[in-house]
């Protein structure tokens, strides 16, 4: 899904891709995320959301179901906070 246009991403858009181990979302035009979005994707081990349009990451939860996360890719975007026990 990387280097396109979308500007959202529906909240339950990868509930049934358990297995994924790879998602990437760089070089769009996202300006948020769903604190859902990625709840069921326990097997993700990199998560690319650079070159993106995010403000903020506000959501304490949203991270906190990728039990097997290695790398997350943050680095160009609008970001000017991270909130306190987002990783955790």
């Amino acid at each position: 899904l990387e280097l396109n246009l979308i500007d959202e991403i529906e909240p339950k858009s990868f509930d049934n891709l358990i297995n994924l181990e790879i998602l990437k979302l760089h070089s769009n035009r996202l300006l948020d995320l769903d604190e859902n979005i990625f709840i069921n994707l326990s097997n993700l081990i990199v998560l690319y959301l650079n070159q993106n349009f995010l403000n903020s990451l506000e959501s304490k939860n949203l991270f906190r179901n990728l039990l097997n996360i290695e790398i997350i890719q943050l680095r160009s975007n609008n970001l000017t906070r991270i909130p306190e026990r987002l990783f955790y």
